[in-house]
């Protein structure tokens, strides 16, 4: 009788045993989960935020390439009428 009482306790033990490891597993791949897709979220948003610096970059390298052709026109003037002064 005691022997199979001791079965029984070592027995639900192992079970419990087994139970806690599979709890744990999942548990341990749900939080590696939210993890990655913190990860990919934060990537996503910096991606995002690199392509808008890039748009404002193009914008502003388009304004210079603007003010330097009117400064080369400005130049160009300058010149023809310095060399009419001469």
């Amino acid at each position: 009788m005691i022997k199979s009482g001791i079965l029984i306790a070592l027995a639900g033990m192992a079970f419990s045993l087994i139970f806690l490891a599979i709890l744990m597993s999942n548990w341990s791949k749900i939080r590696q989960a939210k993890i990655i897709k913190g990860e990919s979220e934060r990537y996503e948003r910096l991606a995002s935020e690199a392509v808008e610096v890039q748009r404002e970059i193009l914008q502003k390298q388009k304004h210079l390439a603007k003010d330097l052709a009117e400064m080369k026109e400005r130049l160009a003037s300058i010149e023809k009428i310095l060399k009419e002064v001469e």
